[in-house]
């Protein structure tokens, strides 16, 4: 029985996975070129011979993500259809965690909230604020165009040098809120922060926000399980950003969880 292959199309990255009986996926992640038809012909290309492939193993090539709607007829040859991106990333989600219900987040250039109860997927909203919010940024101020670079900054600094906390305007005891929260984020750049601290507060920012909509979406939803998805998730600074989250069960009242692969959840879910 032949294999299907699935490619996510999406603003910044192309990610591709197989699902083998009894095996890990196999995933690649290359850049988006600009033109989506002629990239991802050369990228299919490319996952084929890295991966001694060859495109008579697969019967048929899903597609998901904003620019699949590009994609017309057969890709070297394989037949091609679009599957539904909110049903992907929900359906992706849930397959990786091993679980029956959770509000899947994809984190790619925006953000997306898919509300994923078994089979049925519903989408919450979405965000602007997203991995074009922090690239964007870290060119303007930082001059820093390198994503992996920016990476290996946001990890030697520290977002606690940029951000006001609430402990930061209480004079003692007796406050209702909670000291350990952010009043604002970049609202109290210290004289001795560097461009390091700089980058890692702004991954602070976005994640941050991203958790606070998870908790607004499911305030009025038995639901509390969260899924990080998406090419984001995979970033170094996830799990101390999202550690308020699981931490403050008083406040948010939310289980947050990366799963393996956690960046191919669309194009695994595009393949259910």
């Amino acid at each position: 029985m032949k294999n299907r292959i699935g490619i996510d199309i999406g603003g910044t990255n192309t990610k591709l996975a197989v699902l083998m009986p009894e095996q890990a996926p196999i995933t690649a992640i290359f850049p988006s070129g600009q033109d989506p038809v002629r990239s991802v012909h050369e990228l299919l290309a490319r996952f084929f011979d890295k991966q001694h492939l060859d495109a008579g193993d697969f019967s048929e090539i899903v597609l998901t993500g904003q620019r699949a709607t590009f994609i017309r007829g057969e890709l070297l040859g394989i037949p091609t259809r679009i599957a539904d991106e909110i049903r992907s990333i929900g359906l992706g989600g849930l397959y990786l965690s091993g679980l029956s219900e959770a509000l899947v987040v994809s984190m790619g250039t925006g953000t997306a909230y898919v509300l994923a109860q078994n089979s049925e997927c519903r989408h919450i909203g979405g965000s602007s604020l997203g991995g074009g919010t922090i690239t964007g940024m870290a060119s303007r101020f930082l001059g820093v165009h390198d994503y992996k670079e920016l990476c290996d900054m946001a990890v030697r600094g520290n977002w606690r040098k940029c951000d006001l906390m609430i402990g930061d305007l209480q004079g003692g005891t007796g406050s209702s809120l909670d000291g350990d929260l952010t009043a604002s984020n970049f609202g109290q750049i210290k004289s001795d922060a560097t461009d390091d601290d700089i980058a890692a507060a702004l991954f602070h920012i976005v994640f941050e926000n991203i958790g606070v909509f998870c908790h607004f979406a499911l305030r009025d939803c038995p639901v509390r399980n969260v899924v990080l998805t998406g090419a984001l998730s995979e970033n170094p600074l996830i799990e101390d950003c999202f550690d308020i989250f699981n931490r403050k069960t008083e406040i948010f009242n939310l289980r947050v969880q990366v799963p393996p692969h956690s960046a191919f959840a669309p194009v695994i879910g595009a393949l259910l």
